[in-house]
């Protein structure tokens, strides 16, 4: 009776330990998934700030991209970027007053750093609304100060005087300084300005043009104030201010975490002490309990032992201890603990998966970027030839988004009215498809995309179309692609893609990118070529009639030369006329004087109107010859005379 009694009070003293042990951990549990809970909360809302951060930044981008070409954010000052990045930044304004107002933040020490974004972002949003200001103020097309030029050079190129070569150069200046967002293009159409009002007196045109140029400076400084590169004026402030918010963010959120694992480390360290000092009394006990007290016990042991490899089903292993004592409660609480642990540990592993998807869109946005960036570099450089420009894009465009096939078909309009589509580049396409090197409007899928002004996008390739072939073998494509190459509302072209895999919608929304690049650059080479051949043509011709203006020259040397030969002959027969004249006057005067024979002077008489005769002959083949050649050096007086 008093050994059991002695058993049943130590029972009692071991089942008391146990549970204020078990409470003890379960206090300590609960207070700590508290403090998790409150800092996880914190670290969420923290993700929520650099989401909404990202958001506003893309609106940013495609308020840039969009507005300064949208007629209803010209008119009504209102659009939907605008929209999303005012509620994007009111969000984060919240956000930032709930993390504040939270009395967990004090103990960090991290006001200041709150303040310091609520700061800058008050100065991003001031930019962005500066930036939207200045954007309208300065128009498009109908609107703002580019309307308004606009509408002066109408007026200058329908009612004034000025030529109309020179209102070309002005309205080319003008463009260029748009597209490239160069001063020089503003120096130069100054100076072309300049040109212009020296070289004429009309008032109305004079008055007319210093307008358009007035507008032209007001556009260039305001352009100035919004920033020619992304890294100057409103854009630059705006792209610094932002850029300043996140690394604050960043720094608070590194905070978090360390509080984070400091208070799971204090967690953890406590319950493991007192489940290391239930392990011990355990041991030291088992000598004395029954089988039925020590399995619970060694239960809630390897239990306990499995939590540090991780949280499994260990809630439903407890299920199996029942026992109504202070063992079951036991059970039951730490139960109840591993399933908030495992609560909290998905809720991370939740906000982790979120992070990653926000990471690989941000990986996408990248991508896109860098190939943006890679084919305008690329666009920019200088080819010896058209050919090889397209030559070279294709095939990067192909190995940048590792697609199987490409062809790339541009617009040859030197026949007016029978435009074509000519084949200027392709990838790895086979004999058959390459030989058909000339598509007309309306002609297969590439001709029919160009009358549509649309993409063509085939996940059904008919078996027919067109085949993927290597060393190996070959096969048909899965998806192919036919994208117009456009600027604006002219299309340059077609580019046709084959590949095995689908193309994604970043993949997509690339190519629209670099088409437009790709459509501006070849339009301006297309231009400049075309400039090129009638420069080339002009000197040929130039060249040509420098060669008939030298021999022109070297015929009236001629002409002239021969002109005075003939000239000497002639007033040589003159002279052997008089002589010949004399000669007859002499020998009439010795006929009448001569009283001798005359016989012998009849005989001398003859002798010398046979040698009379025959230079009168020669004398009248002379007279002809000369005639003849004054006859024919008539033609070369009337070119020396024209000349």
């Amino acid at each position: 009776m008093f050994s059991l009694y002695k058993i049943r009070y130590k029972l009692l003293l071991t089942f008391f330990t146990l549970v204020i042990a078990s409470s003890f951990i379960g206090g300590i549990s609960i207070y700590y998934s508290k403090q998790l809970s409150q800092y996880q909360k914190i670290n969420n809302q923290i993700d929520q700030l650099r989401v909404l951060l990202l958001q506003a930044r893309k609106f940013e981008k495609d308020f840039l991209i969009y507005d300064p070409v949208n007629s209803t954010f010209m008119q009504t000052g209102q659009s939907a970027n605008l929209t999303g990045h005012k509620q994007a930044l009111d969000s984060i304004r919240i956000l930032l007053q709930d993390i504040a107002q939270n009395g967990h933040m004090s103990s960090m020490g991290i006001a200041a750093s709150i303040m310091q974004i609520e700061e800058q972002e008050k100065q991003y949003q001031n930019y962005f609304y500066q930036l939207a200001e200045k954007t309208r103020q300065r128009g498009f097309k109908d609107t703002g100060l580019e309307g308004d030029m606009r509408k002066v050079a109408h007026d200058l190129e329908n009612t004034s005087s000025i030529n109309q070569t020179q209102l070309l150069t002005l309205r080319r200046h003008e463009k260029d300084f748009f597209i490239r967002k160069d001063v020089a293009y503003a120096t130069k159409l100054h100076l072309t300005a300049d040109l212009v009002l020296q070289s004429h007196s009309d008032p109305a045109s004079v008055t007319a043009l210093k307008k358009y140029v007035q507008i032209f400076d007001q556009i260039v400084a305001l352009e100035t104030e919004i920033g020619l590169k992304p890294d100057k004026g409103i854009k630059g402030s705006l792209k610094t201010s932002a850029d300043a918010i996140e690394p604050q963010i960043a720094s608070i959120q590194q905070r978090v975490y360390q509080q984070i694992e400091n208070q799971t480390s204090a967690s953890e360290g406590i319950i493991w002490t007192v489940v290391g000092m239930l392990l011990i009394g355990s041991v030291a006990l088992g000598f004395y309990f029954s089988d039925s007290i020590s399995r619970p016990i060694i239960l809630l042991d390897q239990i306990a032992q499995s939590v540090v490899t991780g949280l499994k089903d260990q809630d439903k292993e407890l299920e199996q201890i029942q026992s109504p004592d202070e063992l079951g409660s036991l059970a039951k609480n730490f139960k109840q603990m591993l399933l908030t642990l495992k609560g909290s540990f998905q809720e991370v592993s939740a906000q982790n998966q979120k992070l990653v998807e926000a990471s690989q869109e941000e990986k996408l946005r990248q991508w896109s970027a860098e190939g943006v960036a890679h084919f305008s570099n690329l666009l920019g450089q200088s080819y010896p030839t058209m050919e090889a420009l397209c030559i070279e894009a294709t095939s990067q465009i192909v190995k940048y988004l590792n697609a199987n096939q490409a062809g790339l078909f541009l617009l040859n309009d030197s026949i007016s009215d029978q435009p074509y589509l000519e084949l200027v580049a392709s990838y790895a396409y086979n004999r058959r498809k390459y030989q058909h090197k000339q598509i007309q409007p309306g002609e297969g899928l590439v001709g029919q995309a160009f009358l549509e002004r649309d993409m063509i996008y085939m996940t059904d390739v008919p078996k027919d179309y067109v085949t993927i072939t290597s060393g190996l073998g070959e096969a048909l494509p899965r998806c192919i692609l036919i994208m117009p190459i456009q600027l604006n509302e002219t299309i340059v072209g077609i580019l046709e893609l084959a590949t095995f895999q689908p193309f994604q919608p970043h993949e997509l929304d690339f190519l629209k990118k670099i088409g437009e690049r790709m459509a501006t650059t070849f339009s301006a080479l297309s231009n400049t070529e075309k400039t090129r051949l009638l420069l080339k043509q002009s000197q040929l011709l130039t060249e040509e009639l420098r060669a008939q203006e030298e021999e022109m020259r070297q015929n009236m040397e001629e002409m002239l030369s021969t002109q005075e030969y003939y000239q000497r002959m002639e007033t040589s027969l003159k002279q052997k006329e008089e002589q010949l004249e004399k000669q007859i006057l002499l020998l009439q005067n010795e006929k009448t004087e001569i009283s001798v024979s005359e016989a012998y002077f009849k005989t001398a008489y003859q002798q010398k109107a046979k040698e009379l005769d025959e230079l009168a002959k020669e004398t009248a083949d002379l007279k002809l010859e000369l005639e003849s050649q004054k006859f024919k050096a008539l033609p070369f007086k009337k070119t020396q005379h024209q000349l």
